[in-house]
């Protein structure tokens, strides 16, 4: 085993075994070589992680509180992958576990917001459709279309007003208060360098789960307006195609390309042309 090899698998026992001793290479270059260094070290930096992960979440509890569960939750499940932009990713099940009263719910689930932003953003990239390209797809088609969401799109619903919580704990002029508690629905994706909250209309939910599984526009239009009356379809497609969260087209397992879209949709234009 070369030099580095060596190096680098002794930094990986010391970040993941606290009784382990800092490893050579880290002492010669005097960085904390303490043989307490993990407890003090590699614990404060993972809840700085969570901190960094779970702003609102933090503001919410405040910092003391959130400061106490941190350290519990890096105590109990420590890390299992040497990339530190997968730690987390269990904290809002374990916000759940400790407690079933609606207090611990409403932080669970913006902490589920949270968690979905960070996956969006180290998430694959897509190009999305542009509103041209889905123009092409005729209302007659969505009995046979269905449509590819952005790899980033995630979603979280909850009956607190997530979105409205997570918007206003974004700056520090809010003055904490909502004028109406209700359930709300949030479509996360990152079409391109930044990731986006954004509260769904009624049906959404549904209707997007239902997309995502491969469902055509029209199925999903269904499944959406059995579960809420109110649902709208142009409202739920505008808002898709304004997010840029529609990256493709399907019919059954195959993907439709913009060329064959122009194509189908030329008859019809012709059609319209002569009336």
């Amino acid at each position: 085993m070369t030099g580095l090899a060596t190096n680098q698998e002794s930094l990986t026992v010391a970040l993941f075994d606290p009784l382990a001793r800092v490893p050579a290479a880290i002492a010669d270059v005097n960085l904390r070589a303490r043989t307490d260094f993990h407890h003090a070290g590699i614990g404060a930096f993972l809840v700085r992680a969570l901190a960094a992960r779970y702003p609102v979440v933090r503001r919410l509890i405040g910092d003391d509180s959130f400061l106490e569960v941190a350290r519990r939750f890096v105590a109990m499940q420590p890390p299992r992958f040497p990339i530190v932009q997968h730690f987390g990713e269990t904290f809002p099940h374990y916000l759940r576990s400790l407690g079933d009263a609606a207090s611990f719910e409403y932080v669970a689930d913006i902490a589920e917001l949270e968690a979905a932003r960070a996956r969006a953003y180290h998430s694959a990239d897509a190009r999305p459709l542009d509103a041209r390209a889905f123009s092409l797809l005729s209302t007659a088609r969505c009995n046979e279309y269905g449509l590819i969401l952005h790899p980033s799109a995630a979603l979280v619903a909850s009956r607190f007003p997530i979105v409205t919580i997570w918007r206003a704990n974004q700056t520090d002029a809010n003055s904490g208060i909502l004028d109406q508690w209700r359930p709300e629905a949030a479509l996360i994706v990152r079409p391109f360098l930044d990731v986006d909250v954004l509260l769904l209309p009624a049906g959404g939910h549904v209707f997007i789960t239902a997309l995502s599984t491969g469902s055509t526009i029209a199925e999903a239009a269904a499944s959406a307006t059995a579960e809420d009356p109110g649902f709208n379809l142009d409202a739920n497609l505008t808002m898709l195609v304004e997010a840029n969260t529609i990256v493709g087209v399907h019919r059954g397992a195959a993907v439709i390309s913009i060329k064959q879209l122009e194509a189908r949709a030329a008859p019809l234009a012709a059609r319209r042309r002569t009336r």
